[in-house]
């Protein structure tokens, strides 16, 4: 799978991960990682969208200026 990053609306990073995403009990951090070591995020987080199984965009896009619903 290819996970993609977009900052704004412009992609900011596209990583391929060969193991899956979650492939373990482990837990999903957003803003931080822990592989073998502590490296925080230091700024703000808004309107983070996580969905299993469908991909929202691979390309740069225009920002929706609404909040996401909640269904």
């Amino acid at each position: 799978s290819v996970i993609h990053g977009f900052l704004n609306g412009k992609k900011s990073l596209s990583v391929s991960e060969t193991n899956g995403i979650l492939a373990s009990d482990a837990t999903l951090e957003i803003g931080a990682t822990n592989t073998g070591g502590s490296w925080p995020f230091h700024g703000y987080i808004d309107e983070v969208r996580v969905t299993k199984g469908v991909c929202r965009h691979t390309q740069d896009f225009v920002p929706n200026l609404n909040e996401h619903p909640n269904s």
